[in-house]
């Protein structure tokens, strides 16, 4: 048994989209209309993100985070600059934590994001 996908529930798609496809790598592999998408990282993860109806909010659990490991500290520090040049919110500062350099960020939705590499 294997982890097929995961699927994110967001209020825009489309910006959910870009920010997966722009800053972690994934590719589209396929789009539904403005109801679902399905992106593919380099590694065969499928991350599906579906367009919540309208009127409909979704509240993260505490602590509820998706983690992204890079190949480098160079490009975490990349992806730090570029998402703090790009307005997203850091909710945890770019610093070692559990043998690995790692910030969290504001991912589409509300979703937080943590990206790290380890040491």
């Amino acid at each position: 048994m294997h982890l097929n996908h995961l699927d994110l529930p967001v209020p825009d798609l489309r910006a959910a989209a870009d920010f997966f496809t722009g800053y972690l790598g994934f590719e589209t592999a396929y789009e539904a209309a403005g109801r679902l998408a399905i992106l593919v990282d380099s590694g065969g993860f499928r991350l599906a993100l579906s367009a919540l109806p309208p009127g409909e909010h979704v509240r993260w659990p505490t602590g509820f985070y998706i983690g992204y490991v890079l190949d480098s500290e160079t490009r975490v520090h990349d992806l730090h600059r570029a998402a703090l040049e790009d307005g997203h919110a850091v909710t945890l500062p770019l610093a070692p934590l559990a043998g690995a350099l790692t910030f969290h960020l504001a991912g589409p939705g509300g979703v937080t994001v943590e990206i790290s590499a380890r040491r």
